[in-house]
């Protein structure tokens, strides 16, 4: 955990709810990547202010005034990208390298090798992995042999060579041969069995190429040059299984003593490659049948009454869009559009646009209403009640007004029939100025686009 400490400070940052444990000038509490701290006006920085300090407690909204004395105008506009939390719910930590906050190894592990790159410290010369062990996820195999060939490229097979290097053990013998150290090349490419393995398989030898000492330049020569050599596909793309197998077969020798033929490796490898290749080529049955994603979109079940809601969002803007538009059996509707300042993400636009459609509903006395979207995230989100951190404010405020409502459901619709939405989340946004609209008519400044909108 310690050695992992720095590595989760520079991906960190604060979430705001109330503000009241993050310090303005040494916290990174920007939704920007990577997490940065605010510089500001050259002002004094008092070292105790709290992002609290910046919140009007009463509308909980940002002190425009106190912003623009302490921060810069591009730190202004960062800042407002963070919506305070109307509830009284705690800042914490969530990662900034995924949209949910949530930590994930890939992303860290992306991470620790960008800092490794910028690092001051010197640095060994030594060729680079890197596209070999990006190649193996794109073998034609399966996940478990991607991932034993990954393990044997990155040096983390557990070969006896490797284990003595970890103080796990004092014998490096081949247990197959043992005529020298077991390393995973010498597993795979240069003990006798692996070498009557490719005997049988009749991949041919390549003097002073394949197969060598060295394990990348043998996986090299299989993922690269063996195919610029003209060497039938078919016999290619068995070793991957070749491999697996005379990883199997030396396993059985360790743990119980049981010696595998090559001829047996190599006919256990083979119809296990076919059959593979063969479940990858078999026709989806239902691929000409009718489904729900081949109905044409006119002819899905319309719940009344309904609430379509959508936003615009664009990365450069100071503002995005709402849009909402609720329609009765009876053709009645309700148009409503709205502008506010930039919010961090598109999805973060999109629950927005819809906690104030609810919001809106609610005020006017609809407490039975279907919500669409043309977001399937948020449909996902709110769905699986899956955890994301980084829209704890704005899901909590969900999950409030969702209680007042004695039916609520919210359902994906395509894009094509959420245009009256669209068109109201873009007219917003392009008005470029904060402002919020909802009437029985549609906005004058949308004529004309009525015909689109009706």
């Amino acid at each position: 955990m310690i050695a992992a400490r720095n590595l989760l400070k520079a991906g960190l940052r604060k979430s705001i709810g109330t503000g009241a444990t993050t310090a303005v000038w040494s916290d990174a509490w920007i939704p920007v990547t990577p997490p940065t701290q605010l510089v500001g006006k050259n002002v004094f920085k008092d070292p105790y202010l709290l992002v609290y300090h910046l919140i009007d407690q009463h509308t909980k909204v940002w002190k425009d005034e106190v912003l623009h004395q302490l921060f810069t105008a591009e730190e202004v506009k960062r800042i407002r990208c963070v919506k305070p939390s109307r509830t009284p719910q705690m800042d914490k930590f969530v990662w900034a390298y995924t949209k949910s906050g949530i930590y994930t190894v890939k992303t860290g592990y992306n991470l620790a090798s960008d800092l490794k790159e910028t690092s001051d410290s010197p640095q060994v010369l030594e060729p680079s992995v890197t596209a070999l062990k990006s190649r193996v996820w794109t073998t034609k195999t399966t996940r478990k042999i991607k991932h034993f060939m990954w393990q044997s490229i990155a040096g983390c097979l557990p070969v006896k060579n490797n284990l003595v290097e970890r103080h796990c053990g004092i014998d490096r013998l081949c247990p197959r041969c043992d005529a020298a150290p077991e390393t995973p090349n010498h597993l795979l490419f240069e003990c006798p069995a692996a070498l009557q393995v490719r005997s049988i398989s009749e991949f041919p030898y390549v003097l002073g190429d394949f197969p060598c000492d060295s394990l990348y330049k043998n996986v090299d020569h299989l993922f690269w040059r063996a195919k610029e050599a003209n060497i039938p596909e078919k016999t290619i793309e068995r070793f991957p299984w070749i491999m697996w197998y005379l990883w199997k077969a030396r396993n059985e020798k360790v743990f119980n003593e049981k010696d595998i033929p090559p001829l047996d490796t190599f006919q256990l490898a083979c119809p296990e490659s076919e059959n593979w290749t063969v479940a990858q080529l078999v026709d989806n049955p239902l691929e000409n049948d009718v489904t729900p994603s081949s109905v044409a979109p006119t002819e899905q079940i319309i719940t009344f009454p309904r609430c379509q809601s959508d936003a615009s969002w664009c990365p450069n803007s100071s503002f995005f869009g709402k849009g909402f538009v609720i329609e009765n059996e009876n053709g009645e509707r309700i148009w409503g559009a709205s502008a506010e300042f930039q919010v961090s993400s598109p999805l973060h636009a999109e629950l927005t646009a819809l906690t104030w459609a609810m919001t809106m509903a609610l005020q006017r006395g609809l407490y039975s209403l279907s919500f669409e979207t043309d977001c399937m995230q948020l449909v996902k989100i709110i769905e699986d009640e899956e955890e994301w951190p980084t829209m704890a404010s704005e899901l909590e405020v969900f999950k409030f007004l969702r209680s007042s409502f004695s039916i609520f459901s919210l359902s994906f619709i395509p894009c094509l029939l959420n245009v009256r939405a669209d068109s109201l989340s873009k007219g917003a946004r392009a008005r470029d100025c904060c402002f919020s609209y909802v009437d029985h008519s549609i906005p004058s400044w949308l004529v004309l686009e009525t015909n689109q909108l009706n």
